[in-house]
């Protein structure tokens, strides 16, 4: 090879070299959007991007246990319709079930009756009176509904499940498992509220997860925190009352 062209291929296997070091080296990337009713964040440290697995993750949350969702497994089950549950479906009921008799009750899907007679459902509100909620909560007990052969039995066929107060932080182990499962050492999942992290973020500090100040704020208007926690290899999920209130 002639010396002239020594420098200038040289020259060419650098820029060629860095191009591809740095097109593998891993990079933070946020996605952002909406599922289940609510909006979701998910950063995390990766060389590639896996938006479509964090998608796809939350998708298949949606399709079983989304009450809004006219063609999940959960509305199915509402409308009494022959259908064989989903592994997702069988793990949230079973988690929710342990909850339910740990907290004697208090932790109870099966409110969903009562839930949506308030409006705070997936069906309209109505006139409750008293008589309304004596009525309704003779649906109500997770004891009197099972999983048998991959279908849900019920006492009563008037019985509704809404796994709307676990499903959103089962969402967010989901993504977390996808992304554990792509190796990503560093990541903040966070769907409505409910938060999952690993590692640290792009400073290389903990995850800082701002709480919002608890003030009546049924426009979402007010943004000003009560705190921010510093937060790694954790989960963690809020709830209030002062967005969605009577």
């Amino acid at each position: 090879m002639n010396k002239r062209w020594h420098l200038p291929f040289l020259l060419f296997l650098i820029i060629g070299t860095v191009i591809i070091l740095n097109q593998n080296k891993p990079t933070y990337r946020t996605h952002q959007g909406k599922i289940f009713g609510t909006l979701y964040t998910v950063t995390y440290e990766h060389n590639a991007d896996l938006q479509a697995q964090i998608v796809g993750a939350m998708q298949a949350v949606d399709n079983s246990l989304s009450p809004f969702n006219k063609h999940s497994i959960i509305t199915h089950v509402n409308h009494n319709d022959t259908i064989t549950i989903d592994t997702l479906f069988a793990e949230v009921f079973r988690n929710a079930q342990v909850i339910y008799e740990e907290s004697h009750g208090a932790f109870d899907p099966t409110v969903a009756p009562l839930v949506n007679a308030w409006g705070f459902g997936f069906k309209s509100g109505i006139d409750v009176t008293t008589s309304t909620i004596d009525s309704l909560r003779s649906l109500i007990g997770m004891s009197r509904i099972s999983l048998i052969d991959g279908h849900v039995v019920k006492d009563d066929q008037r019985i509704m499940l809404d796994f709307s107060a676990i499903a959103k932080g089962y969402g967010s182990d989901r993504v977390a498992r996808v992304l554990d499962s792509c190796g990503v050492q560093n990541y903040m999942v966070e769907i409505g509220g409910e938060v999952v992290v690993r590692g640290h973020n792009r400073n290389g500090n903990p995850w800082g997860i701002g709480i919002n100040k608890p003030i009546d704020d049924s426009l979402s208007t007010n943004q000003e925190l009560q705190t921010v926690l510093r937060l790694t290899d954790c989960a963690i999920a809020t709830s209030g009352n002062y967005r969605n209130f009577y």
